[in-house]
């Protein structure tokens, strides 16, 4: 397994999560994912499929989770300035940006609150970050409930595209076994 993918199993996760780097093919089908509002803002465009691709081989960028012996993907999380939003503030130092999303019809069901676990686990194997940090629309409850009993904590708010309101969120790295 190369440095950019892990599997992990959560505890009452279920089948164990693959986190690994996109192909070609994932990035198009992520790239046509489509929301219904108010949860459009997070809508794909096929500008999207390139950027997924991108390795820079420094542990950032986009990475598709797949359940394990399923190429299909699930969803993604991204690592560094891939995850920040437009006009959020500078991050402590020792911070690494963490975001995702999941395929539109598997939002809602706690799949995420499962996984996300894994997610944490995967970054914190490739950069050792001293802190994580979300970012997240206010309105968007769901990911604000994720993030809090994931251990984030409410940072500051900020105005992000469009003048949306976004939460900032930060938890220590954990130790992960």
């Amino acid at each position: 397994m190369d440095q950019g993918s892990s599997i992990a199993k959560c505890r009452g996760a279920g089948e164990p999560l693959r986190v690994s780097r996109f192909r070609p093919e994932q990035a198009v089908d992520v790239a046509g994912w489509q929301y219904p509002p108010p949860y459009d803002m997070y809508s794909s465009t096929e500008a999207l499929s390139g950027r997924l691709l991108v390795d820079e081989g420094d542990g950032l960028g986009y990475f598709v989770l797949t359940l394990l012996g399923s190429d299909e993907a699930l969803g993604f999380c991204c690592y560094g300035p891939e995850a920040r939003v437009i006009n959020e503030p500078e991050p402590l130092p020792g911070t690494l940006d963490v975001g995702g999303g999941l395929r539109p019809d598997a939002v809602g069901r706690g799949i995420a609150s499962r996984y996300m676990p894994s997610v944490l686990e995967h970054a914190a194997r490739l950069h050792h970050p001293k802190w994580f940090r979300v970012a997240v629309a206010a309105f968007n409850e769901r990911s604000v409930a994720l993030c809090t009993t994931s251990g984030f904590v409410r940072s500051s708010s900020f105005a992000g595209p469009d003048e949306r309101e976004f939460l900032e969120l930060y938890r220590t790295r954990v130790s992960f076994q």
